[in-house]
């Protein structure tokens, strides 16, 4: 099974189990439930001509902040986001693809969807946060004919795109240098916290093959380095926190030539 790091209540491979609950908060808020999402997900994927070999699903609860007779405290609304991962396959494609959603019933994000690059070597997992098949907010206007409609128009070129990018990646190799200037960067952009400097480093800097085997075959390009990024944040608890480092991390590496400079 495909694996998503992190805390959460349940995970499965069946959007079936997904809970089918979503309370309307207001006049403009239209949520799909999570079950409802993922089966429209599944949808979409098959009608754009592409094979799911896996899937996983992980829902978790929103901390949120509330306020009562002027004291402020920390609430948990319990099964309120959930974050899918897909495994796909198409026969014009170089390996597995993985396409990275997200919905919320509690009006946390809207529904989204990008894609990345699964490695079947280790669990770790790139998305490219700017490869973005949809992002809509659960508003009145939203429905489950447009989200079959943008992955259906938009997957194929996507695709085709990441596809591209990880192999600009891989042949982009770092000297030791470059390598510890484009990290020291990472940081001063405010890609990854500080907390990561140290975490990061080791990772990158690493020649276990049984520990990090993506690192190491990637040698010593800008797609190691990527996936040492991607391996770390793999400490958060939170999967929200995960996927906007996520999104960091694939927003610098997709310009990975100015780390060479």
């Amino acid at each position: 099974m495909t694996r998503i790091s992190g805390a959460r209540e349940f995970e499965t491979s069946d959007p079936l189990a997904l809970p089918e609950a979503a309370t309307v908060l207001g006049p403009n808020h239209n949520p799909m439930s999570h079950r409802e999402s993922a089966i429209v997900m599944n949808m979409a994927i098959d009608q754009a001509g592409l094979t799911i070999l896996e899937q996983t699903h992980v829902v978790d609860g929103l901390r949120t902040m509330t306020r009562e007779g002027g004291n402020y405290g920390e609430i948990t609304v319990p099964q309120a986001n959930l974050f899918s991962l897909y495994k796909i396959y198409a026969p014009e494609l170089t390996g597995t693809k993985l396409i990275g959603y997200r919905n919320s019933v509690a009006q946390a994000f809207g529904r989204s969807a990008c894609i990345g690059e699964y490695f079947s070597i280790c669990t770790n997992v790139s998305l490219f946060g700017n490869d973005i098949l949809f992002n809509r907010k659960n508003t009145t206007n939203a429905n489950a004919g447009q989200m079959i409609d943008w992955v259906v128009d938009r997957v194929a070129p996507m695709l085709q795109s990441v596809e591209e990018q990880i192999q600009r990646l891989r042949d982009l190799q770092l000297t030791n240098v470059q390598r510890e200037a484009a990290m020291f960067r990472m940081f001063e952009r405010k890609v990854l916290p500080n907390k990561y400097i140290q975490p990061l480093g080791e990772v990158a800097r690493s020649e276990d093959g049984e520990a990090y085997p993506e690192v190491v075959e990637a040698g010593g390009s800008a797609l190691a380095l990527m996936h040492a990024s991607t391996r770390v944040i793999q400490a958060e608890t939170s999967l929200r926190r995960q996927a906007e480092l996520s999104q960091n991390i694939g927003s610098y590496f997709r310009f990975g030539k100015a780390m060479a400079a």
